[in-house]
């Protein structure tokens, strides 16, 4: 499995995609595969199961004070309202998704592999 590591913010967005195989050439194919712009074929049902998914996560996060609390303050450093997310997610749409995705594409990538003896 491909796992992912994303960082936006003012200064800096990034997207890094792991995975620990021998098998340099077929990961690096699958992402490529991935990020190939004729690869997009969301619905809108997937779209709308997803988007309920996030905000149910969200909610459920609201059950934890722990949770809350670094989310807050998190978001506060950035200058961001935390109890508002839920309404920045019911706002996305798929047209925002698949332009989103198609930047993605084409924005500049690296490879790096590290081999191990």
């Amino acid at each position: 499995a491909i796992d992912y590591y994303h960082c936006s913010n003012i200064d800096l967005n990034h997207l890094i995609l792991y995975n620990v195989s021998d098998k340099y050439d077929l990961v690096i194919d699958k992402i490529n595969e991935v990020f190939d712009k004729n690869h997009w074929n969301m619905t809108q049902d997937d779209f709308d199961r997803i988007k309920n998914k996030m905000i149910g996560l969200n909610l459920k996060n609201y059950g934890s004070v722990n949770t809350i609390a670094k989310e807050f303050i998190g978001f506060k450093l950035e200058g961001l309202e935390y109890f508002k997310e839920i309404d920045k997610l019911k706002e996305i749409t798929i047209h925002d998704v698949k332009d989103a995705y198609l930047q993605l594409c084409d924005a500049p990538r690296a490879v790096v592999v590290e081999r191990s003896e």
